[in-house]
């Protein structure tokens, strides 16, 4: 099977390292040198703890949880007499997900697709995950650090405000995406009606402002919030002040529609939305909310991802 949205899935694998436990030499450098008392963990599965007929029930089992959308994607990239549903796209052993909780680690993501779980756990825990037969590795969640962002610049009054005498392709009045949608020679393809129907398209990003005008004619196929696990991917109360700016922004760009203001690139996609990120901690930037985002939404049919990170 081929599982192959428009995305680089950007998973930190690292290979068999030949330490004792199987914990990988980028985690054992990482516990070496931080006093952090928890730290995110990826634990690695050697099989998904089923054979015979048992496997053969369970990959008839997930043929159904996909969508219909969703498997005729497979079925076009996938080679002749390929499977589009095998092992990798079952859940994990729960009798191995329940050896590693008896450690008292804290779970946090599971991965179907890598056959992985992430956790927070202490250093004696993580040691006593590594010696579960049905462990093949114990890693790090992926992190990397940055500043916090300063104060965007204003954009000039000669980028902000084109004349509404300019900002006509046929029916569609851009306003003030005129200029960027004439650098990539777009009003000829809307002129032609490609707008995007059709087409469903995930957002991962942070917050989405869904009440913001240009988003009244969005077909929103579904939404989740992954930093909080809750079906809301809207400012809540208790989320950092920047939460749904930016995946707002990316979302406009992508499929606002506002005649005389603001036109998407593909207004008439179809979009599923996910709330990856949480910009009131964005020293630390971690991988398994994305990791579960990408298989969510790859599940529901999205032809394209578009992840800002």
């Amino acid at each position: 099977m081929m599982i192959r949205c428009v995305v680089t899935l950007l998973f930190l694998v690292m290979p068999l390292a030949a330490l004792a436990g199987s914990v990988s030499e980028r985690l054992n450098q990482f516990l070496a040198h931080e006093a952090e008392t928890t730290v995110g963990i990826w634990v690695r599965f050697v099989d998904k703890g089923l054979d015979g007929e048992d496997l053969q029930a369970a990959l008839e089992r997930e043929s159904h949880r996909l969508t219909d959308k969703s498997l005729a994607r497979r079925a076009r990239v996938a080679g002749p007499g390929q499977d589009v549903v095998d092992t990798r796209d079952l859940s994990l052993a729960e009798s191995y997900l329940n050896q590693v909780l008896a450690t008292g680690a804290e779970p946090r993501r599971q991965s179907r697709w890598f056959n992985a779980a992430s956790f927070n756990a202490t250093e004696s825990q993580i040691r006593s995950i590594a010696r579960l037969a049905c462990v093949e590795q114990v890693d790090l969640v992926a992190r990397f650090r940055r500043a916090l962002p300063g104060q965007e610049a204003e954009d000039s009054a000669d980028d902000r405000i084109h004349e509404k005498s300019q900002a006509k392709a046929g029916a569609i009045h851009y306003g003030g995406t005129r200029g960027a949608a004439d650098l990539i020679n777009l009003p000829p393809v809307h002129a032609q009606g490609l707008s995007g129907q059709g087409v469903i398209v995930a957002v991962l990003d942070a917050g989405y402002v869904l009440t913001h005008a240009s988003f009244q004619h969005l077909s929103i196929l579904d939404q989740w919030d992954f930093v909080h696990d809750d079906g809301n991917v809207q400012w809540e109360p208790g989320d950092h002040e920047w939460q749904d700016h930016h995946g707002t922004q990316v979302l406009s760009t992508l499929a606002g529609f506002s005649a005389g203001n603001l036109i998407g690139t593909a207004f008439g996609a179809s979009v599923i939305l996910a709330m990856t990120e949480d910009t009131g901690d964005e020293t630390i930037i971690e991988e398994d909310n994305w990791v579960a985002a990408v298989e969510w939404v790859e599940a529901l049919g999205a032809d394209l991802i578009t992840s800002s990170l």
